[in-house]
């Protein structure tokens, strides 16, 4: 999670072609463009810099020999995108994407986190109150048996996180990280939001269990490479440790449509496994809801609200910060708003980065108070959990359904309204499936032809219990049918293109 939503960033405008309608968008189409626009650009700007980058190839072996011909630095596999991280000097991309087998060679984006120091004065926020998780404790739901999965900066030992602690897993995926430990402070925080379970700050599920994902170093820069990595651990693992939510509180540098992003594809497989993924939209306000994983169709993206630090939501307002808008391919973000101002949550230790870049957030040496969409989003995912316990057989979809059939309406630029955990739990009827016509990210859809050996397709109907996505076999994929071209890249950011580790 890179420190670049301060001020300074320059936003990455990218708008794609139209994916919607039938699966002709995995017909035929111009050419693999092997080299992607922004990596021609940063070629341009910085020859003898060093870039990070995801190469695609039609087999394994393609890309890692054409990246020991490019001198490169192989950071990580990821095999179920067919692709392989690496750090490469620009003036050897244009030798690395003509390699036999290479298909694509793409940015691999920094994270921005999406949370910041609550400057403006006003009253800590009452969230659970808010979103009424109270009437559902009341009843015997807390999230127990549930598993939370946080994919951040870690999560470092705390007593709201229970003892024993609550962390059944601890794993990390970034190669600059010192441990599985906390010591940026905001994955700590996102979990305590979660599923907190103190006397004084409470979390929304303070039953639930937490998978310890941590994507980002120490300082707590992430990655593309790193989330993916992290996301195919959960395709693997989600049925041994019952998790049914994923947590991700940042979005790309990099904006770009959902038809091509890797992290989008691989949000949508781990969705199509049966797990819930709730997304940050972001803290850039209007007309900025262009960034993976946040823009895809299917996840559900949460902004943030303010509550005014009161129980009731009748005084509830849109916070001033929170992304919203139409994405590249005409979806309107976020989903659903939950709480972001003047959050409390646990703090990973008095020496932890945001500590000590903002000591006067932080309270009785234990908590900090920040705002932003990271915190919204965890809120959402422990009301998943809630349903998880309550409601173990409803599928992704529906839950996303449900969430936004039972949320309290609050004017444009809140989606659905700001999520209710009392009206979720209470409701009884048939619960529908939300993202009917959607048509999946293009490498999705490929990878379940391959999978299954069809060639066409009514997405609504596709059993996607059936997809084992670990069996694809990439090399069986007619690449050419998907239109990298039609990406139209605006300019590149120096937020987004990063070169040392």
């Amino acid at each position: 999670m890179s420190r670049s939503w301060l001020p300074g960033l320059v936003a990455l405008l990218l708008s794609v072609a139209s994916v919607g309608g039938e699966p002709a968008a995995y017909g035929a189409g111009a050419p693999v463009a092997h080299l992607d626009q922004p990596l021609q650009e940063f070629r341009s700007l910085h020859p003898h810099d060093a870039v990070r980058v995801i190469v695609q190839s039609r087999r394994p072996s393609d890309a890692l020999q054409g990246l020991q011909r490019s001198g490169a630095q192989v950071k990580a596999s990821l095999p179920r995108l067919a692709g392989v991280a690496a750090t490469v000097s620009a003036d050897q991309l244009d030798a690395l994407a003509s390699q036999p087998g290479v298909t694509r060679v793409a940015l691999d984006p920094v994270m921005r986190a999406v949370a910041g120091p609550n400057n403006s004065p006003g009253p800590p926020s009452v969230f659970t109150s808010t979103i009424g998780a109270p009437a559902v404790w009341a009843g015997g739901t807390t999230g127990n048996g549930v598993a939370i999965a946080i994919l951040d900066s870690g999560i470092k030992s705390h007593e709201d996180l229970g003892t024993p602690s609550r962390v059944i897993v601890d794993m990390r995926f970034n190669q600059g990280a010192s441990s599985t430990a906390d010591q940026y402070g905001h994955g700590t925080w996102v979990a305590g939001i979660a599923a907190g379970a103190g006397d004084t700050y409470t979390g929304v599920a303070p039953a639930a269990s937490l998978v310890n994902l941590k994507v980002s170093d120490d300082a707590g820069e992430a990655h593309a490479s790193d989330v993916l990595q992290a996301l195919g651990w959960v395709m693997d693992n989600h049925a041994i440790y019952n998790i049914r939510v994923v947590n991700l509180s940042f979005v790309s540098s990099l904006a770009e449509g959902y038809a091509t992003n890797l992290l989008d594809a691989a949000v949508e497989m781990v969705w199509h496994s049966g797990v819930t993924v709730v997304v940050s939209a972001g803290n850039l306000g209007a007309n900025t809801a262009q960034f993976a994983p946040a823009n895809d169709p299917y996840v559900i993206t949460v902004g943030a609200s303010d509550d005014q630090g009161t129980p009731s939501p009748q005084d509830d307002t849109l916070a001033w910060f929170s992304s919203f808008g139409l994405t590249q391919d005409g979806f309107t973000k976020p989903d659903l708003v939950a709480p972001g101002r003047h959050i409390i949550g646990p703090l990973s230790s008095n020496g932890a980065v945001l500590a000590r870049e903002f000591p006067t957030k932080v309270i009785d040496h234990k908590y900090i108070q920040l705002s932003g969409t990271s915190a919204a989003a965890p809120m959402v995912s422990g009301v998943v959990a809630l349903l998880g316990q309550a409601r173990p057989s409803l599928a992704p979809d529906q839950v996303k359904w449900l969430l936004a059939d039972t949320a309290r309406s609050l004017g444009p630029g809140a989606g659905a309204g700001e999520v209710n955990a009392a009206n979720a739990l209470a409701f009884s009827g048939a619960v529908p499936r939300a993202n009917l016509g959607l048509v999946p990210n293009r490498l999705v859809g490929l990878a379940y032809l391959a999978a299954t050996g069809q060639s066409n397709v009514s997405w609504d109907s596709v059993s996607w219990d059936s997809v084992s996505w670990d069996s694809v076999s990439w090399d069986s994929v007619s690449w050419d049918s998907v239109s990298w071209d039609s990406v139209s890249w605006d300019s590149v950011s120096s937020d987004s293109v990063i070169g040392n580790d």
